[in-house]
């Protein structure tokens, strides 16, 4: 009689690398998930920072980011507030809690100090700088934390 198919002892052994393969696989996979991360919440404050600034020039209103915890922040709109965390395992290297970046109407200026946010997690580090008089953000790319 001729059987088809599979024994017990073949599906079993074919499970076990195929489990040994995905295995090997999320361990390469993991750091690149986790510079993505980095990358994504850089991106996320970057967007939030140009947000106010445009906002300024728009509705001619003051426009504020300020730093409000290890890894929060808020962003304030003329009368309105927006709260809104990084993703968890990252935090703010800079600038201190309470730290604000203010956009003044008409033309989204904010003071001559150069400002840096810094995000950092997962072995990365990445930056966004309000830089000049006019506001400029400009977001760098994610790098290995010292």
């Amino acid at each position: 009689m001729h059987r088809r198919g599979f024994s017990l002892v073949e599906l079993l052994i074919v499970l076990a690398i195929l489990g040994a393969v995905l295995a090997l696989g999320y361990a390469s996979l993991r750091p690149l998930m986790q510079r993505s991360r980095v990358g994504e919440a850089t991106a996320t404050v970057a967007a939030s920072l140009q947000r106010a600034r445009s906002f300024a020039q728009r509705a001619n209103l003051p426009a504020r980011w300020e730093r409000t915890g290890d890894a929060s922040y808020r962003l304030t709109l003329g009368a309105d507030a927006v709260d809104a965390r990084l993703p968890a395992g990252l935090t703010f290297a800079e600038p201190a809690i309470g730290a604000r970046i203010t956009y003044t109407a008409p033309y989204g200026e904010v003071d001559a100090v150069p400002h840096r946010v810094t995000i950092q997690g997962h072995g990365f580090e990445a930056e966004v700088r309000v830089v000049g008089i006019t506001g400029k953000v400009i977001r760098s790319n994610v790098r290995r934390a010292p």
